[in-house]
């Protein structure tokens, strides 16, 4: 596994920050905290942990998919789906890779889905890929939309074994207007930004946990905790 030192992520969050472009605004929105009131089910194929979603036990869950030649290559996932929203809604956690189980690519770890009708789908898919040895946080938005894809919104390189704080804001809208906002730090020092324009439903509904790509590969293990939803106005 490829340290990335602090200096190269300073660096590489400067480089994401500055290809950042705002898609709608947030400013003013008073957030009020969900509680207990969005609970999530399991949705997962494959060779998944399928962790609990009791929320009695433990506020941290483990999410994972084996390299197993069982399972079916693009068809592996192990996440939490919490219900459907419209309007404002945001996602705040944190996440961290496992680093004993390095050898992966095109692993998403969250997503803004849109409710399942007509062609729509995934409004956004926050996801980690190996790229010459280097493990790189980005994002894909709606492939309805042109300028959507990976290679469209900035990316930044993080380490395994670290745990970072990712926040999601969304404003679900008709008519394929909704908006998105995301947010990556480290240490509590912002290092990724991106929005997504356009595209979604909406309704829509945010996912957590371990969810492989078309063409991802190996085994995948990714903690989450201190999760929390909000609705905002």
């Amino acid at each position: 596994m490829k340290i990335i030192s602090c200096k190269s992520i300073i660096v590489s969050s400067l480089l994401a920050l500055s290809a950042t472009a705002t898609a709608g605004s947030f400013n003013d929105i008073s957030w009020t905290l969900e509680n207990e009131d969005n609970l999530p089910e399991t949705d997962a194929s494959g060779c998944a942990l399928k962790p609990s979603t009791s929320t009695s036990t433990s506020k941290t869950f483990k999410f994972g998919l084996t390299d197993d030649s069982n399972c079916i290559d693009g068809k592996q996932r192990d996440e939490f789906k919490y219900q459907r929203r419209t309007g404002y809604n945001r996602l705040t956690g944190y996440f961290t890779i496992d680093g004993n189980y390095s050898d992966f690519n095109k692993m998403g770890v969250a997503q803004t889905h849109d409710h399942s009708t007509s062609d729509t789908g995934v409004f956004s898919i926050y996801q980690v890929r190996k790229e010459n040895g280097s493990y790189i946080f980005g994002v894909q938005g709606d492939s309805n939309y042109s300028n959507n894809g990976w290679s469209d919104h900035p990316q930044v390189k993080i380490s395994l074994d670290t745990r970072y704080k990712l926040i999601i804001k969304t404003n679900g809208l008709s008519n394929g207007n909704s908006y998105e906002d995301a947010n990556l730090y480290l240490d509590d020092v912002k290092i990724w930004s991106s929005s997504i324009e356009v595209g979604g439903e909406e309704k829509q509904y945010k996912k957590i946990g371990a969810y492989q790509l078309t063409g991802g590969e190996g085994e995948f293990h990714v903690k989450w905790d201190s999760v929390k939803l909000y609705t905002g106005k």
